[in-house]
């Protein structure tokens, strides 16, 4: 046998072999790979992601905050832009919260710029934004008889209604709301609403890229690249081998068939 249909067998052969081999690699990279392209069509930023095996498999735990705001029997606690008071999630204000309030069958919840407010099943009533406050930066909310009072700057003020606020004399007294520590039952029960999420987009990329197996994945993925680059090599040379052995077996039938003398 000589060497050129040796090599050809050859690589046949191992064409064949790789695009089996990798097949099911290219599907996934190709699906990926359109999922990434058209992410804003799919809004697959805004999907979140949860599951708790694969939240374990990139490192994330459960961040639950050590302290919290208690009065009446509703906690708040809050990190970032979750929420919660008493085991219900609330849509996050603008900042981080400075005091929670339960006065007038609502909920009052502070940050440096606003107070929103709740009722006591975590349903939005209203936000008392920076416009409608006497000052900013709130520093600290508390109650007194039914009003509501804050701390801003380094003056005192109530309000009845949100709107209409009064200065109040330094040695006034007031409840103000501050700072506890959760204990070891209170945290575990919170522990669902601070569970970690990814967004979706996040991992379809990093599938694509490999990198959700770390770095033997992104080695994984160069390898499917350079056997992309084998297959892609290959099937070029069987494709010119074959188109010149049939340029060869026509040019020598035209050669052996004799000529029409009729």
């Amino acid at each position: 046998m000589t060497r050129a249909p040796l090599l050809s067998r050859l690589l046949r052969r191992w064409h064949r072999r790789i695009g089996l081999a990798a097949a099911g690699f290219f599907s996934i990279l190709a699906i990926t790979g359109l999922l990434l392209n058209h992410g804003d069509s799919f809004a697959l930023d805004s999907l979140r992601v949860g599951t708790p095996w694969l939240m374990n498999w990139y490192g994330l735990k459960p961040a639950v905050p050590e302290r919290g705001f208690a009065e009446d029997g509703l906690l708040f606690v809050a990190q970032g832009e979750t929420w919660v008071l008493g085991g219900h999630s609330l849509k996050a204000g603008h900042g981080e919260p400075v005091g929670m309030v339960h006065a007038a069958g609502l909920v009052w919840i502070a940050t440096n710029d606003e107070i929103d407010i709740f009722d006591a099943a975590g349903r939005p009533v209203d936000i008392i934004e920076r416009d409608l406050l006497p000052g900013t930066p709130l520093r600290r909310i508390g109650s007194r008889n039914g009003q509501l009072l804050a701390i801003i700057g380094g003056d005192s003020f109530a309000t009845s209604d949100g709107i209409s606020w009064k200065r109040l004399a330094r040695d006034e007294s007031a409840a103000w709301s501050h700072p506890q520590a959760l204990s070891v039952g209170e945290q575990q029960a919170l522990a669902p609403f601070f569970a970690p999420t990814l967004p979706f987009q996040r991992i379809v990329a990093d599938v694509h890229s490999g990198r959700i197996f770390g770095r033997y994945g992104i080695l994984l993925v160069d390898g499917l690249a350079v056997a992309l680059l084998l297959l892609a090599g290959s099937g070029v040379w069987i494709y010119l081998k074959n188109r010149g052995s049939r340029t060869r077996a026509t040019k020598s039938a035209a050669i052996a068939k004799p000529p029409d003398l009729r």
